[in-house]
């Protein structure tokens, strides 16, 4: 059989070579019933994810018939749709993630999407999306950094534990419980400026010590000289100068990095018109942030929009 014949969906004859078939799209490769090459957009695995597939890394959308076992890494460019659960595996997807069972483990799981995250419940997992978090139970000591809105709001629909940021809004049935789980919920915001803001503080703390250290050996290279009568050795003289002129670098540096996390801090406070909205009950030991506003609460409250006036986060029924 010549190439031509083989020739299936998705696949062409190379332009400067009749004798060879090429993919027109991204996708697996495979042999359909008619011994036709085809190149499908779409592959599915109709078993578990584990020491039996490997890792996968796969240009496409994907399909998992099972699980995600603990320890596993899988990784596609479209969309990923996993049939049962996720367990304390590495998961990312260019596209949407739907997991239609739970996202479970000891806290080393993580997901990244460039699209919409769905599951049914989330247990003491990392998630990281661009788009939404539609959770259909419980999201427990979960740390999530949402670049849309999160939604929990079915019967069961709960927050409890851990820190949850959307840059849009958070809608949930119940936030917190009668055990006042400490339990941050964060709205109106990128979470990647209040990421950068973080570094930020690290960096300027540093500065601030790396400049104690210079002025300490300016300190004691200062004294030393006037013991030596006013000279010090060639190398001491020398190191004495750099130490004087780094020295004179870091209130620059320090003004910058207070000038960028100004600037951030602006444009985390234009938050818009995000809001947490509960649709039963929010209990103590709950913190809400708006923007760079925040509120913690000591009483339980019921089917309440929280939003942000004028510097207060306020209650509205």
């Amino acid at each position: 059989m010549c190439i031509r014949d083989r020739k299936g969906p998705n696949t062409e004859i190379a332009p400067d070579d009749p004798g060879l078939l090429i993919a027109s799209v991204s996708g697996c490769v495979t042999l359909n019933r008619s011994r036709l090459v085809v190149v499908q957009p779409r592959l599915e695995i109709k078993k578990d994810v584990d020491y039996s597939t490997g890792n996968i890394d796969f240009v496409g959308s994907l399909v998992i018939g099972g699980d995600i076992k603990a320890g596993f890494r899988v990784k596609v460019s479209g969309d990923l749709e996993v049939n049962g659960c996720v367990e304390d595996a590495e998961v990312e997807a260019g596209g949407n993630v739907l997991i239609k069972n739970g996202f479970i483990g000891y806290g080393k799981g993580v997901i990244r999407s460039k699209g919409d995250v769905t599951v049914k419940y989330v247990n003491g997992q990392q998630i990281y999306c661009e788009g939404n978090l539609i959770v259909g139970g419980e999201i427990l000591h979960c740390n999530a950094k949402v670049g849309g809105d999160v939604l929990v709001e079915s019967n069961k629909g709960s927050i409890i534990g851990g820190v949850i940021k959307a840059k849009g809004s958070i809608k949930a049935t119940q936030i917190g419980n009668i055990n006042y789980t400490r339990t941050e919920v964060a709205v109106g915001c990128c979470f990647k400026l209040l990421d950068r803001v973080a570094e930020i503080e690290k960096e300027l703390a540093q500065v601030n010590a790396n400049q104690e250290k210079v002025k300490k050996g300016i300190y004691n290279l200062t004294r030393l000289r006037m013991k030596c009568g006013g000279k010090l050795p060639e190398e001491q003289e020398k190191l004495l100068e750099r130490l004087k002129a780094t020295d004179q670098h870091y209130p620059l540096q320090a003004e910058k990095l207070k000038e960028e996390k100004e600037r951030l801090e602006q444009q985390i406070s234009e938050h818009q018109d995000s809001h947490v909205t509960v649709l039963r009950t929010i209990f103590p030991g709950v913190r809400i942030a708006i923007g760079r506003f925040v509120r913690t609460f000591n009483e339980q409250m019921d089917r309440k929009v929280f939003q942000e006036i004028k510097g207060e986060i306020i209650a509205a029924a």
